[in-house]
């Protein structure tokens, strides 16, 4: 699995034949790879911009829900995630310095 452009932090990953997936380091995960298993996805890893998911799936779907940042604004036309789903915060947070005004 590619880790998205956006990707701050995981929640969790989690496929669809099973449970929540346990994160180990990557030597424990070289040394599974090695049994070379498929089936249900147990455990994950991540090296630099790759998730490693082992035992490797055959079918199914892996999700991974993570924390993520929005784009900035480009101009004042330009909308957003956030801007679309959250207006009342920005709202909100541009007020806050205002009332110093």
């Amino acid at each position: 699995m590619t880790i998205p452009s956006v990707f701050l932090e995981i929640i969790d990953i989690y496929h669809s034949g099973g449970a929540v997936l346990e994160r180990i380091s990557m030597s424990r995960m070289q040394q599974l790879k090695q049994a070379g298993s498929t089936g249900t996805p147990l455990y994950f890893s991540r090296e630099q911009s790759k998730f490693y998911l082992y035992p490797y799936p055959t079918s199914g779907t892996v999700t991974l829900n993570y924390y993520a940042e929005f784009d900035a604004f480009a101009s004042d036309s330009t909308e957003t995630i956030m801007s679309k789903l959250a207006s009342d915060v920005i709202i909100y947070a541009a007020l806050t310095y205002a009332a110093t005004y």
